[in-house]
């Protein structure tokens, strides 16, 4: 009895906490590495979760175990171009064509009207029933225009829905697709065309029409981009998938983050929209990015630091200077020593001097320059000390 209290309680608890922590799939794009060591990569908003998608808190990155907010900017809604691929081959004819059409139009209608919207049809060829046009009537006519016969070239259709794409725009661009998925005519390959197709536009929904003919795996492979494959059974439901898909598309938002990873890795985000817990996990290659960077490191270190190699003028000979002479210590003492004995024999004297008569002084003056050595061995000092001498013995002791 117990027991079974036990496991009710648990129970109760469990569904009082099981809205906060379940785990939806979150549609996302690749993760961008060209501004290595900062991530980027696109997610798509669930529907009614549009509140929080520009809030960093409801996003958290999750590498290595290390988690992080990342920067968080919403995708411009207005510049816009979006290329709409609806089947129109035989199996498409009646009800499942006409619910087709009416979806389209209420697809259009969710869209911001600055929009430019194209219309191919999927047949036995691509048909462009409307290029690049924010024009709704014209978008309206081609919708109505289109009829339904014959094979299914939706290879084709892929790479026909590219070139409807404005090269000169800097618009984002997403291509929806509505097909049973099987391809009966196309001379593309399906490789050529998930090429195509990821590569010129910025996400790709597909909705899966489920037929006899129906081949999920094909529309599977095209999409890309943080897009979705959504499965219809009956056609009247296209009508509010289409609603659902134009939502996605306009609400999309650019993660960025600086990652911790220096190796091939995986990176988990998930998003809380305070309710539920959406999370998805891609892969991060880095290898090129990596080296690339550290390569543009090692250039840029080559280009800043100092040249210290010796430069060298071969085409005028090297002149070397001859070395100068150099006194040794001991000829540097001697010439000390004679400097101060004739500076001592030169004192003495004057002393002697000073006690003589005028007329003795006169007399020792001339024999005291003759015994003198020259002025320019005396040096500065000696000229100034002879000079001193010289005018005590000419002055007159009666003054």
């Amino acid at each position: 009895m117990r027991a079974t209290g036990l496991t009710g309680v648990v129970i109760a608890l469990f569904l009082l906490a099981g809205p906060a922590f379940a785990q939806e799939p979150l549609d996302a794009s690749g993760v961008d590495t060209s501004g290595y060591p900062f991530l980027e990569l696109v997610v798509t908003a669930p529907s009614g979760s549009v509140d929080n998608a520009s809030d960093p808190l409801s996003y958290t990155i999750l590498e290595t175990g290390l988690s992080t907010t990342p920067e968080v900017d919403a995708l411009a809604a207005t510049e816009l171009d979006v290329v709409l691929a609806i089947d129109t081959s035989g199996s498409m004819s009646g009800g499942p064509l006409i619910a087709a059409k009416d979806a389209a139009a209420a697809f259009i209608a969710e869209l911001p009207l600055r929009t430019r919207i194209a219309i191919i049809g999927i047949g036995p060829e691509p048909t462009i029933a409307a290029q690049l046009t924010s024009d709704r009537e014209i978008l309206a006519a081609a919708i109505l225009g289109l009829g339904a016969s014959g094979e299914t070239a939706l290879y084709d259709s892929l790479i026909a829905a590219a070139g409807e794409l404005d090269t000169d725009s800097d618009a984002r661009t997403a291509l929806v697709v509505l097909s049973d998925g099987g391809d009966t005519v196309s001379e593309t390959t399906l490789e050529a065309a998930t090429a195509s197709a990821s590569g010129s536009f910025d996400v790709v929904h597909a909705v899966l029409l489920v037929t006899n003919e129906q081949d999920p795996a094909a529309l599977t492979a095209i999409v890309s981009g943080g897009g979705s494959v959504v499965e219809v059974e009956d056609p009247v439901a296209l009508a509010e998938i289409y609603a659902d898909v134009a939502t996605r598309v306009v609400n999309q938002y650019l993660l960025r983050w600086e990652t911790t990873l220096d190796l091939d890795d995986f990176v988990t985000v998930s998003f809380d929209d305070g309710g539920s817990i959406f999370e998805t996990t891609r892969e991060v290659d880095l290898d090129e990015a990596v080296v690339e960077l550290q390569q543009a490191d090692t250039d840029a270190d080559a280009a800043t630091a100092p040249d210290v190699t010796p430069r060298v003028d071969t085409a005028a000979p090297l002149l070397i200077p001859e070395p100068r002479a150099v006194p040794s210590p001991d000829t540097l003492r001697g010439w000390v020593l004679v400097v101060g004995i004739a500076l001592l024999a030169a004192a003495l004297f004057v002393s002697g001097l000073v006690a003589l008569a005028p007329r003795e002084r006169s007399r020792n003056l001339a024999e005291f320059r003759q015994h003198l050595p020259k002025g320019r061995e005396l040096g500065g000092v000696g000229r100034r000390l002879v000079g001193v001498v010289g005018n005590f013995l000419r002055r007159d002791p009666d003054r």
